[in-house]
């Protein structure tokens, strides 16, 4: 029975985790279809995470506070997405809400979480049910009643879990994106496996980080073919504001003419913006009257799972240009079955590197950093 855990244990439950949902990303990725349905939900917030835990790496102390800071910041820094912002507020609440602390009991963790969920719910300008903020509220909701009837942190954690697994089953009914595409909302299934990791590092099966990612999407089936007709704003347009001359409140209200999926948030002379545009250069005008951009990022929405269902198809026009053609010289049936599916796995794997390798590059080398 584990009735606290200590600083160390603090970092190993957010490594695990962080890890966790980096093996899954993909299939996180597939799962995205709300706001806009541009497959990278899973990266988003797998990065996000990725730069909390480089800036938890750098605290040599496994003090809880100390840490709890640095992934505060290290989240805010590196938030990708709206995901990643809404991931990043999460734990700053929580952050805030054990700092001091020394040991954590399963109150301690609820009470965290139901922190992380409140600011999170502030951060969003209009806050959407369905999404990762349903499943990290009715989870933290939960865990504050779960804690009160059991001190064993593992036990607890295994409760927070189901029910956050729960929660995350009833986003189809409560958003019609997710609903009509037969799936799952994409963020809250990201923070589910984050739960996860975390748990497994409590029982002993601390998650490793793994380059290659697990199977498991091919079981998932998004049912209707999406469409950019509804996507209104264009552009994803993210960027951080070092300034002392605007507050984050005031720079929301700024940013609230420009488009949708707005997220801002603030933290010690840095302001943080997400939002969904069709003029990204006013927004970026308008922020740069009052600081300076440390980064900026601007994607068009869709285009990357554009590009990859143009791959895929590109894939199986020309693997079945080949089996036909094999089919039309030796009528070889078992040796074709075995080529399509031997075929379609490699050549699929190799291209899937690559893209993913060409996107996180890509990105990276649009970013503009300023010191």
């Amino acid at each position: 029975m584990i009735q606290y855990i200590d600083g160390k244990q603090v970092r190993n439950m957010f490594v695990s985790g962080a890890n966790n949902l980096k093996n899954h990303k993909d299939l996180v990725d597939k799962l995205n279809v709300f706001p806009v349905p541009d497959g990278d939900t899973g990266t988003n917030m797998s990065l996000t995470i990725s730069c909390a835990i480089k800036e938890l790496n750098k605290v040599e102390k496994d003090d809880i506070g100390q840490l709890g800071k640095a992934l505060s910041k290290g989240s805010l820094m590196g938030a990708r997405g709206n995901s990643g912002v809404i991931l990043s507020q999460i734990i700053r609440g929580i952050a805030q809400s054990i700092d001091g602390k020394e040991i954590l009991t399963s109150m301690d963790i609820a009470k965290a979480l139901k922190n992380g969920s409140d600011i999170a719910y502030k951060a969003v300008i209009k806050p959407v049910e369905g999404t990762i903020l349903t499943v990290v509220r009715e989870s933290s909701e939960y865990a504050l009643k779960a804690a009160v009837l059991e001190e064993d942190i593992i036990e607890f954690m295994k409760l927070l879990v189901k029910e956050a697994n729960n929660s995350l089953n009833r986003t189809p009914e409560l958003l019609h994106a997710l609903k009509e595409a037969g799936v799952v909302d994409s963020g809250g299934k990201g923070l589910v496996l984050v739960y996860e990791g975390m748990l497994k590092s409590l029982e002993g099966q601390f998650v490793e980080s793994q380059e290659v990612q697990t199977s498991e999407t091919s079981s998932v089936q998004v049912e209707n073919k999406i469409s950019t007709e509804d996507i209104k704003f264009q552009y994803c347009t993210e960027f951080i504001l070092e300034t002392d001359k605007i507050s984050d409140i005031q720079m929301r209200d700024k940013m609230l003419k420009y488009g949708d999926s707005l997220v801002v948030v603030g933290d010690d002379g840095i302001i943080k913006v997400h939002v969904h545009t069709n003029t990204p250069g006013d927004v970026l005008q308008e922020a740069l009257a009052f600081g300076q951009l440390l980064t900026i990022k601007i994607e068009r929405n869709y285009q990357k799972r554009l590009l990859r269902n143009s791959i895929n198809n590109f894939i199986t026009t020309f693997l079945f240009c080949i089996i036909f053609i094999y089919i039309k010289r030796e009528q070889n049936f078992a040796f074709v079955l075995f080529f399509w599916r031997f075929s379609y796995n490699i050549l699929g794997c190799l291209l899937k590197c690559l893209l993913n390798y060409f996107f996180v590059h890509f990105s990276n080398s649009s970013s503009v950093a300023k010191t």
